[in-house]
């Protein structure tokens, strides 16, 4: 492909798109969370998407012909997203809800986890997108976590150096599939 041809097919599709431009919403029926939209999110990374091989076990070179069988999200850590940390801690505090709302310990049970709420009730209600922003702010691509939750919330670092930033933390959501749009 020439320089010019390159060219005239970015040109086709509008440009490229930026990785620092996007948005973060979440729905679920565990804990206060019903939907909130817009969350204010700095860095996401999910993992890649592939399709589980069936050799057929005809006669080939290497190992013959493969069937494309199941897809397969290939992520040793699901989704992840970094958020910053307002001053009233909102977004933490609707996370730390739907963790509770996971687990018997918004029943009461004092530090204790003894069951946990069945996935159908919970869980598999949750919804996380992703959504792809263009320069002015539009959607150009949805990425919606389907039956995800968060899974994790990483050590959170806390330091009194001069020039050591604004406080973020890591969020590991798990997810069954998504869809892109």
């Amino acid at each position: 492909m020439t320089p010019d041809e390159l060219i005239e097919k970015i040109s086709e599709h509008n440009g490229i798109q930026r990785r620092n431009r996007f948005s973060v919403d979440f729905s679920s029926q565990c804990g206060d969370i019903t939907s909130v939209e817009s969350i204010p999110a700095i860095y996401a990374s999910f993992g890649q998407r592939g399709v589980e091989l069936t050799p057929d076990r005809t006669t080939g070179p290497g190992i013959g012909r493969n069937i494309p069988t199941n897809p397969t999200y290939e992520s040793d850590k699901g989704l992840l997203i970094r958020f910053p940390v307002e001053q009233d801690w909102a977004t933490y505090k609707i996370i730390q809800s739907w963790f509770n709302g996971l687990s018997s310990l918004s029943a009461g049970v004092s530090g204790k986890l003894t069951a946990i709420n069945f996935y159908d009730d919970c869980a598999k209600q949750g919804t996380v997108t992703l959504k792809a922003l263009t320069y002015n702010g539009t959607v150009a691509c949805t990425f919606t976590f389907k039956e995800a939750f968060p899974a994790v919330i990483l050590p959170m670092d806390f330091d009194s150096e001069p020039n050591s930033g604004n406080a973020t933390y890591d969020v590991i959501f798990n997810f069954r599939y998504y869809e892109a749009r």
